[in-house]
């Protein structure tokens, strides 16, 4: 279905970009909000908090739930706003509205889907497993390699976790097959105290490494039952639940040990560097 948008929407975007992105954010949805019916509100709410708002003149996009082309996304808005337009399901797919189970609890700021959202407009990383391998390294030497058949020789867990995007949406009960970052870190010795992870597509998030030990991180390779597919980031991605989305890097291929902590890539633009969903901590400062 075709969603139009109008210049005038937009510009409530572009215009409030030098305000702070909650203050502009919430200008832009109680404008949708009045100009929307309740079933395009919670998708332009969805797609629009993901790539207009923050900030959109800038060279920038929003986190989704993990690494994005980014110039083909910003592109993509660029040529839909010079055409008065945004076809959403060219955009976003997966979006259905809000849903919330009165006994459910969610994080914060949550509503509850039971999609998977997808929100890209740039080209995919397909990835052959003949050439797929992950790397641990410590920024000069590498400490361990494995190819895909030799990282498939690892035991593997097949697991139940919920995930909480930075985009707002939750979902419950999602079922994975991976490998625990506490089996490939044990065949690697560090006294690193963080971990940047990396991706195919040059994609990074930061985490302390203690929070990829302890039954808390996987590299996951299946998504109820089902190889895991590209669009949310196959072959292999990492899987960090109890953190907002972007921390599970998809198209994982490599974790640098660090002794002092860096900001990825989303860190880098004015997300938190940790990202908790129980505290809400979307933006830098967040508590």
């Amino acid at each position: 279905m075709l969603k139009r948008v109008s210049s005038r929407c937009l510009a409530v975007g572009i215009s409030s970009r030098r305000l702070q992105h909650k203050t502009a954010t919430d200008l832009a949805l109680r404008y949708y909000n009045r100009r929307t019916s309740p079933v395009s509100a919670g998708v332009i709410r969805s797609v629009f908090l993901a790539i207009v708002l923050l900030p959109f003149l800038d060279g920038q996009t929003t986190p989704l739930d993990s690494s994005i082309d980014n110039f083909g996304l910003l592109r993509t808005v660029r040529y839909f706003t010079r055409q008065g337009e945004m076809q959403m399901d060219i955009i976003s797919r997966g979006f259905s509205g809000r849903r919330r189970a009165a006994d459910v609890k969610l994080p914060p700021g949550q509503y509850l889907t039971t999609d998977f959202p997808v929100l890209s407009a740039g080209p995919t990383p397909h990835v052959s497993l003949d050439r797929w391998e992950f790397v641990i390294d410590d920024g000069t030497n590498v400490l361990r390699r494995w190819d895909w058949k030799s990282f498939r020789d690892l035991p593997t867990e097949i697991f139940t976790v919920d995930l909480h995007c930075v985009t707002r949406w939750s979902k419950l009960g999602t079922s994975w097959e991976g490998v625990s970052l506490d089996t490939i870190l044990a065949q690697v010795k560090t006294d690193a105290s963080h971990a940047m992870v990396r991706s195919y597509g040059d994609y990074t998030t930061n985490l302390p490494l203690s929070d990829l030990r302890n039954k808390q991180a996987w590299i996951a390779f299946r998504f109820n039952g089902q190889d895991l597919a590209p669009e949310h980031g196959g072959p292999a991605r990492l899987l960090v639940p109890h953190l907002y989305l972007w921390k599970s890097a998809k198209w994982v291929r490599g974790i640098t040990l660090m002794h002092e902590d860096k900001p990825g890539f989303w860190e880098s633009l004015g997300y938190h560097n940790y990202g908790d969903p129980w505290r809400e901590q979307r933006y830098l400062g967040d508590k």
